[in-house]
């Protein structure tokens, strides 16, 4: 079986993979798109016949009408649009209009270009940057197995695997029935509800005491973002220009220093309240999965238009993006009828626990109001949407009407949780064990792999090679 990964380069992965090849005698390829990459995929000693990149340093050519028709071909449901693809990039999207498309043009002709040399027998990639979303594009218009990557978060140690580049309807890769997963299931939905098992939550500098802590950590970023703009290596397509994060970090520092705490509530109000935690930004889990709601400003205002006068709207700012507002956006929130604004500082849980329901676009506060047996309103795509309190609005139109239905359904019992929980389960593979307590995908913090990692990944893609079997 020959693996093609797509811009993939971190070395706790990469060892991995490592792990797999000499266990399962699979190659192994990279196609990636930064010279960084290639020197890291280098130090880790991949062979540098398996590492493809695709050069971008060099001048792009501009796009001809040629390659917009291609470009325009590859649209087809359940890939991006061209224009998702360079909104959801946070480097691209912020280039020239005409230079993004023919960066687009580029990595697309690049990539089909590398998939006939390679005849790969799947493409494995993540969900951010447009290489990944154009990746599955190309791969959709050759009719080459592509899977996007997903990782579970409550529990974490669990693997799989989708079709798409929104990770909402998994592939079952375990030839173990839903059943036979009820007791793993119940056993871990007591560990949630005794408040034991959470979701990890990276935290940023969102107090001045932290940004202190974070100088010495922001400056060397600084150096090595001026190192990388005006460098040999100047990549405009994949790194952020000095002065932008720049700019950047000083309206956040701004927005930090003129952060109105007396704005926002601390303790679940006893009056009946729906729930919406915004979103970091950018971020797969809304720029990908929902393009269509990263307008998040925008969103909370149709929510507040929909919800009924017997309900409040809290919404909760995410504690590692809360200096992204300034004080005028943030009283714009807060005008809003029925909107109150909850302190990003305090703990989600309980106004999870408390809530009569919940309004989510994507991401793992639906889950927990899920596995909790809350309703939950949901506007994006996700892999939770099989639990019996989860309704999607599909026509804005009927959002009123879909929150009234959702807040009048009663508890599901917890049996049904259970058995969606196990469903759930089911579609990923098990690769550390449900003890685990290091995310699979936390490449950065944790870069020598576990023993445990190691062996579920061979077990994750041998079922992958069982799955493609299937299939052919």
């Amino acid at each position: 079986m020959h693996i093609i990964l797509i811009g993939i380069a971190a070395p706790k992965f990469s060892r991995l993979m490592s792990h797999v090849q000499t266990q399962c005698g699979y190659r192994v390829s990279y196609i990636v798109s930064t010279l960084e990459d290639v020197k890291i995929l280098l130090r880790e000693a991949v062979q540098p016949e398996r590492i493809h990149f695709i050069d971008s340093l060099q001048s792009v050519p501009v796009a001809t009408s040629d390659d917009l028709a291609y470009l325009s071909s590859l649209e087809r449901p359940g890939v991006p649009t061209l224009h998702n693809m360079i909104r959801s990039d946070f480097v691209v999207s912020r280039l020239p209009y005409t230079t993004a498309v023919s960066y687009c043009a580029h990595m697309a002709r690049n990539l089909q270009s590398l998939y006939g040399q390679l005849s790969p027998s799947v493409i494995l990639a993540g969900h951010d940057r447009v290489l990944a979303a154009m990746s599955s594009a190309v791969a959709a218009e050759m009719s080459l197995a592509w899977y996007s990557l997903s990782f579970s978060v409550l529990p974490v140690g669990y693997v799989g695997v989708s079709e798409r580049v929104v990770p909402d309807e998994l592939v079952p890769l375990s030839d173990m029935p839903a059943s036979e997963l009820k007791e793993t299931a119940s056993v871990l939905l007591k560990e949630f509800e005794d408040r034991t098992l959470r979701a990890p939550a990276y935290i940023s500098a969102h107090t001045f005491w932290r940004v202190i802590i974070k100088m010495g950590f922001h400056f060397k970023g600084a150096i090595k973002t001026l190192v990388r703009q005006y460098g040999a290596d100047s990549d405009p397509y994949n790194a952020i220009s000095f002065w932008f994060m720049a700019k950047q970090y000083f309206r956040k520092r701004i927005n930090l220093l003129r952060f109105p705490k007396s704005w926002f509530i601390t303790e679940p109000p006893n009056q009946p309240y729906l729930l919406f935690g915004l979103h970091m930004q950018p971020e797969s889990s809304i720029d990908v999965y929902a393009p269509f709601f990263a307008n998040q400003l925008d969103t909370i205002e149709k929510m507040a238009r929909a919800i009924p006068p017997t309900h409040k709207l809290l919404v909760k700012l995410h504690i590692s993006d809360a200096d992204n507002y300034s004080r005028a956006q943030l009283k714009h929130l807060r005008d809003m009828p029925g909107v109150y604004l909850v302190l990003p500082t305090v703990w989600s849980r309980p106004f999870v626990e408390r809530s009569a329901g919940l309004i989510v676009i994507s991401g793992t506060m639906g889950l927990e109001g899920a596995l909790l047996g809350k309703p939950v309103i949901a506007l994006g795509r996700m892999a939770y949407a099989s639990f019996p309190t989860v309704a999607r609005v599909g026509d804005l139109n009927d959002m009123p009407e879909v929150i009234r239905r959702q807040l009048a359904m009663p508890h599901p019992g917890r049996e049904a949780i259970v058995a969606a929980y196990a469903d759930y389960l089911s579609r990923f593979i098990c690769a550390t064990g449900p003890s685990a307590t290091t995310q699979l995908d936390d490449w950065v913090t944790c870069d020598e792999p576990a023993n445990e990692e190691r062996n579920g990944f061979v077990t994750f893609f041998r079922a992958l090679e069982a799955q493609l079997s299937r299939q052919a």
